[in-house]
């Protein structure tokens, strides 16, 4: 303890001695902290963490269209409905289609980025709902503009809306009056690692609020969508991957004029080429 004592002391003797070395060598060490937690931050969100609020995150998979040269590439509605409703070995399929949207909250408006999603979007990611409700059933269907609801995050809740009921409260988002249904937990981000949205809104009405042409959720051509499987239990990745590579050969033949070359592959969330993940990595 005494030695112990001695080093301190001349420790600080010798720092102020030299105040601007001292200065220079606290801040680099600030600097390297800081850094060290923004890297562990991201780790924890795109690899420990990929979908914080899922439940069972070990069986969820991201599901990845492959284009003629055997890239990655997203995967269009008709082709995401197919595997869907085929597909064996999973026991859901969600898709997502990121947006900028623009929300209009009394006298004054604020942009925040959504999701359109599939109806079974929160259903297969097992996240559960702290105030209201997410889709149901009667909301999973493909009538285009027929499903005017929206699922907003905790954080615009308490943000913008301070935490009161918003059940059944009417906003604007893209000039589209829309009914509040539920609110997520705090720790769900959304499907896509490492990236944060403020709000859910079935996909079908996306066209009505101006997000893409009312013909693209029918065109396979239009590889625009995010997709997450999950696993059912006691099946493997590789098993799963072995069913979609067959199933989206079959595709390819039956579905030529589109589909001839386009493949699929099942990956772990944490190395899909889509989402933040893919930045951090330089793909």
């Amino acid at each position: 303890m005494r030695t112990l004592l001695q080093d301190l002391r001349y420790a600080v003797r010798m720092a102020l001695k030299a105040p601007g070395f001292t200065l220079v060598a606290m801040a680099t060490l600030a600097i390297g902290i800081a850094a060290s937690t923004t890297v562990f931050t991201w780790i924890d969100a795109i690899v420990l963490r990929p979908i914080p609020g899922a439940a069972r995150p070990d069986q969820l998979v991201a599901f990845e269209s492959l284009d003629e040269n055997g890239s990655a590439t997203l995967t269009s509605y008709p082709d995401y409905r197919d595997h869907r409703d085929h597909l064996k070995l999973i026991s859901g399929l969600v898709a997502a289609y990121p947006n900028a949207m623009r929300i209009g909250l009394g006298t004054h408006s604020e942009r925040a980025w959504g999701q359109f999603v599939s109806g079974n979007f929160f259903a297969v990611l097992g996240v559960k709902p702290v105030a209201g409700r997410f889709f149901s059933p009667d909301e999973y269907g493909e009538k285009e503009g027929a499903y005017p609801v929206t699922v907003i995050s905790y954080g615009l809740w308490q943000r913008d809306f301070h935490g009161e009921n918003v059940i059944g409260r009417s906003i604007r988002v893209n000039r589209v009056p829309l009914t509040i249904i539920g609110v997520a937990p705090p720790d769900f981000r959304g499907s896509i690692s490492g990236l944060m949205f403020e709000l859910w809104t079935p996909l079908m009405m996306a066209p009505q609020m101006n997000a893409m042409p009312d013909w693209m959720p029918r065109d396979r051509h239009s590889r625009i969508l995010w997709t997450v499987a999950r696993l059912r239990p006691g099946v493997t990745l590789a098993q799963a991957r072995s069913e979609v590579t067959a199933l989206a050969a079959y595709m390819a033949r039956v579905d030529a004029d589109t589909n001839l070359g386009i493949g699929a592959t099942l990956l772990p969330l944490g190395k899909a080429h889509f989402g933040a993940q893919s930045l951090w990595e330089g793909r």
